[in-house]
């Protein structure tokens, strides 16, 4: 006998969980009292997205996958969905999950989580299904640590790092290509490339204090963005059209 109209199941979703008839944070227009919404809480269209109101859970502000040494061989564990989940019944209508791999070398640490294998992909798409059977929309980071990467414990002094030569630069960005085509697998709505906090590409490239470089990726301003940019150029052509695509940055030195 089918379920009842009241507690019908969550579409496209491999498990039973009642479907939600608004998703959480989408709110009254207008308002019970007659007035208009503020602007807050007012649909917004990127690309082929729609959000339900202009709120987003970001890493450091609720969303904890990162620094949490809980994967493992780099694939997600019951551990990282638990606390990821619970935002997807809350308000945010877009939640971008942090800091994922898009190399081995460019983990915090061995036990971070990644998306450049089909894998690591099915793991992650365990949560994105999740987070649609809510009504939500779920984005990813990804990130290559950098000088701050291949750590053992937070409190272990970094090493100095090494110049990446040519060869090292197009390594890295078909590693972001990879990690794009296993975050599109998973079927996450939005990407985010992790450009800020001293990772690789603030770290080694934008900014002008620690990049010494006397070559095309180093001194001017032209030079130190060319990475980003090329890994901007990389993810954008592995995205579909209707993918919105974030760059995360430091906005001061």
């Amino acid at each position: 006998m089918a379920p009842p109209e009241s507690n019908r199941p969550a579409p496209n979703t491999s498990y039973f969980t009642p479907a939600q008839y608004l998703p959480a944070g989408t709110a009254f227009d207008p308002q019970p009292n007659g007035k208009l919404n503020p602007t807050l809480f007012k649909p917004l269209r990127m690309r082929g997205v729609e959000l339900q109101n202009r709120i987003w859970g970001c890493f450091p502000t609720f969303l904890p996958p990162l620094c949490q040494y809980s994967p493992d061989n780099d694939v997600m564990q019951a551990w990282q969905h638990s606390p990821i989940g619970d935002i997807f019944t809350r308000v945010p209508s877009l939640s971008i999950v942090d800091a994922t791999s898009v190399l081995p070398e460019g983990r915090i640490t061995a036990e971070d989580a990644s998306v450049w294998n089909g894998e690591q992909a099915a793991a992650w798409a365990k949560v994105v299904e999740f987070a649609h059977s809510q009504g939500q929309k779920v984005g990813i980071r990804l990130a290559h640590a950098g000088r701050k990467a291949s750590t053992l414990a937070p409190f272990v002094n970094f090493p100095r790092p090494m110049e990446l030569t040519r060869e090292g630069i197009k390594r890295i960005i078909k590693g972001f290509v990879d990690a794009a085509q296993g975050a599109v697998l998973a079927a996450f709505d939005a990407i985010e490339v992790h450009g800020a906090h001293g990772y690789l590409i603030t770290g080694s490239f934008l900014c002008p204090t620690s990049n010494e470089r006397m070559d095309e990726y180093g001194e001017s301003f032209e030079n130190r963005i060319r990475v980003a940019l090329e890994v901007v150029d990389v993810v954008r052509a592995v995205a579909p059209p209707s993918m919105p695509l974030f760059f995360r940055v430091t906005a001061s030195e």
